[in-house]
């Protein structure tokens, strides 16, 4: 009977923890590029609008040669700094539950509102607020931008995100 021996670390590791990290940023909309030493170790790095970047070494065995500016193994858990980071560089996307809200309460409003789901490259929502076939207001999971809007509509939209 042949038996199977696991060639390293614990179980699940390093994979649940990067993909923890990588949701992270993309709910804060930040970049994260990973790439894998031949050792398994995954190495992400994270980098928000202003160019600011960390890397974040993820493994099952301790570091030896302290390359990263963050790591997470079985000895030396830093996740919760990295969350901090990620807090406070990026901002919190809305939800496709929110954009529908927004759109809704748009709507009682009496704003003509046309609602796109994942309209653009990174498949995120779209809410545009039209008047004579011109869109005058762009919502999206992270931005809002006006395009000759008249002031209460401003102040609606910018009351309805934030």
């Amino acid at each position: 009977m042949t038996r199977f021996r696991k060639k390293r670390g614990e179980v699940g590791w390093p994979g649940p923890q990067s993909r923890q990290i990588e949701r992270w940023c993309e709910a804060y909309g930040l970049d994260c590029d990973c790439d894998t030493a031949q050792t398994g170790t995954r190495y992400l790095r994270l980098s928000d609008a202003e160019g600011e970047e960390i890397t974040v070494r993820v493994a099952d065995h301790a570091d030896a040669y302290c390359s990263a500016t963050y790591t997470v193994d079985p000895c030396t858990d830093q996740r919760a700094k990295i969350r901090k980071w990620i807090q406070s560089r990026g901002s919190r996307l809305r939800t496709r539950r929110q954009m529908l809200a927004i759109c809704q309460q748009l709507q009682s409003a009496k704003w003509q509102t046309v609602y796109h789901r994942g309209l653009t490259s990174s498949n995120y929502d779209v809410i545009h607020v039209v008047t004579d076939s011109v869109v005058i207001c762009c919502i999206t999971a992270h931005h809002v931008s006006f395009q000759g809007a008249p002031d209460n509509l401003r102040q609606l939209v910018n009351e309805l995100c934030n």
